[in-house]
């Protein structure tokens, strides 16, 4: 679906590599960018962030770690934004009702972003929701496509076509309402999505115009690999959370201003 290229103006995954004594590894962990009260954060789902913290604590280390943000057709500079990932910084989410992390972006990567053509994601986008659908697109970066040399990396966006399931209970045993759920179709060249967690759920509809929009609904948590079904994270509520820590933040500072 390379005609939907225009949507890795909004992808940067993490690039990460660690080391424990001879044994080292690399993946990459899909993420897009997200604008709330004009912030910008790097989303991802909790648990890829849960599985950093749990390679540091069985000792490893993570010798490198950098932002791809050249993905998109419009970008310029080719070269991996190095970015020292500090999980203390990160805010994770990551138990059996929730699936969120997010790192909070300095305005030097934002620069640095916005220079690439990375565009985020905001609150047109993920706070007003569209009323009638007409297709679902999920985005993101599928281990088996990646591939990874002692020089550098080869991976690309996929796009992978969903239909969406209003009744999920009619296939599967366990559901839970206000996530979402939906159908996809691998075909023979892609027979995972393992790697597409984090990813962005966009949805899109014609306007009154006849004009194609898009917004974004979700983000990818999960999926049950022999039917084929992904389950996702609504985007509202981690952008209203992060809204609301946000002006809850500024308005302590301001007050601390005040009264010095």
């Amino acid at each position: 679906m390379t005609y939907l290229s225009f949507l890795a103006n909004h992808i940067a995954p993490i690039l990460i590599s660690y080391r424990k004594n001879g044994d080292e590894g690399s993946d990459i962990l899909t993420a897009f960018v997200l604008s709330v009260s004009n912030r910008w954060f790097l989303i991802t789902a909790g648990h890829c962030l849960t599985n950093i913290k749990q390679l540091l604590s069985d000792g490893y280390q993570i010798v490198e770690c950098s932002l791809i943000d050249s993905l998109g057709p419009d970008a310029g500079n080719r070269i991996p934004i190095p970015f020292p990932y500090e999980p203390n910084n990160a805010l994770v989410v990551d138990n059996d009702e929730f699936d969120y992390g997010a790192i909070a972006l300095s305005d030097y990567y934002r620069r640095l972003m916005e220079k690439n053509n990375i565009r985020p994601l905001n609150e047109e986008v993920w706070l007003d929701q569209p009323t009638m659908p007409e297709a679902y697109v999920l985005c993101g970066f599928p281990a088996e496509t990646t591939k990874f040399n002692t020089a550098f990396v080869e991976t690309s966006s996929t796009q992978i076509l969903i239909r969406r399931i209003e009744n999920p209970t009619d296939l599967l045993k366990k559901v839970r309402p206000g996530l979402f759920y939906g159908q996809i179709r691998l075909d023979q060249d892609l027979k995972s999505i393992k790697g597409m967690s984090g990813g962005p759920i966009f949805a899109f509809q014609k306007d009154k115009e006849g004009r194609i929009r898009y917004w974004l609904v979700g983000l990818q948590s999960s999926w049950v690999p022999d039917k084929q079904i992904i389950i996702a994270h609504p985007i509202t509520v981690l952008g209203k959370a992060l809204r609301e820590c946000f002006i809850i933040r500024s308005l302590t500072q301001s007050l601390a201003y005040t009264a010095v």
